[in-house]
């Protein structure tokens, strides 16, 4: 089977280099001794390694106060920080293990806020917005 010479394309003209199957402007097949044989790609599947469980770190926390019980929401970057709880004013350290009830972190596929009780953390989770799976991973304690 003779491969393609160069020269101009038998289609549009352009000039095609050497050992080429199909003109790259054209389409046209370049060899006459093979058949035109048309097919249809296959249909897109995305991976499930590309579109998997996301890693996330949580921006904050839902922490029980000592003095009244009531559920706060700590941002991340006060872990360890003395802080008074804002309904009764007791003192407490922010990012205590011992009174925390969750993580909120954002959802990587929608960026709405979910929240992920502690005894979820570092399990594979789905979204409740939108069925997307991620883990929530512990937060560094400094």
């Amino acid at each position: 089977m003779p491969a393609w010479n160069g020269g101009p394309c038998p289609g549009c003209g352009e000039d095609v280099p050497p050992k080429v199957l199909r003109c790259p402007t054209c389409r046209t097949l370049l060899d006459p001794e093979l058949s035109h044989h048309e097919f249809a790609p296959p249909e897109f599947a995305p991976l499930a390694e590309a579109d998997g469980p996301a890693l996330v770190r949580p921006k904050a926390e839902r922490t029980r106060c000592p003095g009244c019980g009531e559920e706060l929401r700590i941002a991340a970057k006060y872990a360890g920080v003395p802080v008074a709880c804002k309904k009764c004013g007791e003192p407490m350290t922010a990012g205590d293990a011992e009174r925390r009830v969750a993580f909120l972190a954002d959802c990587p596929h929608c960026q709405k806020e979910i929240r992920v009780g502690v005894k979820y953390v570092g399990q594979l989770v789905s979204c409740k917005f939108c069925d997307g799976q991620l883990t929530v991973a512990e937060r560094d304690e400094n």
